[in-house]
């Protein structure tokens, strides 16, 4: 039951983790001034007007920690919120809500939280200049802002007993090492467009006679990639979906297609299109590029890199989460139990 869950976790073992260095650095620590009452100023706003208010404040006021943007070049500021604000961003999926829908949520969401870029960037221009795998890095850097620390809770492979894991948020990064070499060469750059996979696309040529451009998708083409995904995968048939959906990670690095008479592709579903009439040859030419441009994206990983167990002192390394929203879950599970009150007062004595 719940209050027996609370006990559990309570009475588990405490390991604290840190590192010594992260490539997530503190820009402003939460600002708590004293100001007058105000109560002869006061201001009453429409629901978009105070959510539009809010959104300034927390700019204005709450932390802000910077993070590099290794596959884009350049760093960015990103802003926290509240715990219940991030929690309810990761868990917040009700049946009517696809996997597709929800990401898409999130990482407009994640880029709102942005307040300015190094070397500056103008603000409007910004979404195409990020690449889409960056996401994972700025979300990361949002949960940064908003929590200090992290909590979960993991068993020892050796003796089998459970421990809680007491984190710093900012150590959460496994390949620290490899990220931080990009981000000093980044901040050593004269030039955000050196160390960006947005900089050049790729043109082939395939024996049937299409021009393939390929190019990594920025924030915005992704965003709207994936909505283009789902608007046109609703609108086929189960077996053409499931087929226009399996190509979707590779229907993305296609910028345009154009065929011998000029005519050019112009979305994804044209993509699709175009590239289904191809042969064997030319699709695993397409496939091969595709994948080499894939293996130049630097990919961050989040976890424990080494804890010891408290009971047998067993050292156990390489904790991975699967990804964010696996974080945030079991951080929201362990802290609601601990801070949570028991239902009466004889589980307190």
């Amino acid at each position: 039951d719940e209050d027996g869950y609370r006990e559990y976790i309570r009475n588990l073992e405490v390991v604290n983790y840190s590192t010594e260095d992260s490539i997530v650095k503190t820009v402003r620590n939460r600002q708590l001034n004293v100001v007058p009452s105000g109560r002869n100023k006061t201001k009453f706003l429409n629901d978009q007007a105070f959510i539009n208010n809010i959104n300034k404040y927390k700019k204005d006021n709450f932390p802000i920690v910077s993070v590099p943007l290794v596959n884009s070049g350049f760093n960015v500021d990103i802003v926290g919120t509240g715990i219940v604000d991030l929690t309810q961003l990761y868990t917040r999926v009700d049946e009517n809500t696809t996997r597709m829908e929800y990401e898409i949520e999130k990482m407009r969401t994640i880029i709102r939280s942005v307040v300015r870029a190094h070397p500056y960037i103008d603000p409007m221009q910004l979404r195409n200049m990020i690449h889409f795998y960056d996401y994972n890095l700025m979300a990361y850097a949002h949960i940064c802002a908003t929590l200090e620390e992290v909590e979960m809770v993991d068993n020892c492979d050796e003796c089998g007993k459970p421990f809680r894991i007491k984190a710093a948020s900012s150590s959460l990064l496994i390949n620290k090492d490899e990220i931080e070499e990009r981000a000093r060469a980044i901040e050593e750059a004269d030039d955000i467009n050196r160390f960006s996979l947005l900089t050049f696309n790729v043109t082939v040529e395939t024996q049937n006679g299409f021009e393939v451009t390929l190019g990594h998708p920025s924030y915005a083409d992704y965003i709207k990639l994936q909505t283009d995904t789902r608007d046109y995968a609703s609108k086929m048939d189960p077996i053409a979906r499931s087929q226009f959906i399996s190509m979707a990670n590779q229907l993305y690095y296609i910028r345009k297609i154009k065929m011998t008479n000029n005519v050019t592709s112009s979305n994804i579903y044209q993509h699709y299109l175009a590239i289904s009439t191809m042969s064997d040859e030319d699709f695993d030419l397409i496939s091969e590029q595709i994948e080499k441009m894939q293996k130049a994206i630097m990919i961050p990983k989040f976890g424990i890199a080494k804890v010891t167990c408290p009971h047998c002192h067993t050292v156990k390394t390489n904790i991975q989460y699967s990804d964010l929203t696996d974080l945030v879950f079991y951080h929201s599970m362990v802290s609601t139990a601990l801070k949570g009150s028991p239902k009466n007062s004889e589980t307190m004595e």
